[in-house]
């Protein structure tokens, strides 16, 4: 019993195992199992995207943002850099506010 046991296991196991190959290399029986499941059940139309994206693949836009206009840029704009999550959420010893 033991054994019929260990056996039955190690056979789900490579069944498992050969699914998972095939499917990430696209090996037998993957692509017949996936044009039998689309002959049989049909193929469902793909929900629409809420994103939208540029010729080369970028995405530009959320239908579910709000757009924002980016403010004037002045001389008084700044770009800071700040490296560290201590430093990025105001984390350490004490809390300190600059007069600025």
């Amino acid at each position: 019993m033991r054994k019929m046991l260990a056996v039955g296991g190690a056979a789900v196991i490579a069944m498992y195992l050969l699914g998972g190959m095939s499917a990430r290399h696209e090996i037998f029986p993957w692509p017949q199992l996936s044009a039998l499941k689309k002959m049989v059940g049909g193929e469902k139309a793909a929900a629409p995207s809420r994103y939208s994206f540029d010729d080369k693949e970028r995405l530009i836009g959320d239908d579910s943002k709000t757009l924002v206009t980016c403010p004037v840029q002045t001389d008084r704009t700044a770009v800071l850099l700040i490296l560290g999550q201590s430093n990025a959420a105001n984390y350490g010893g004490q809390r300190h506010r600059s007069n600025y």
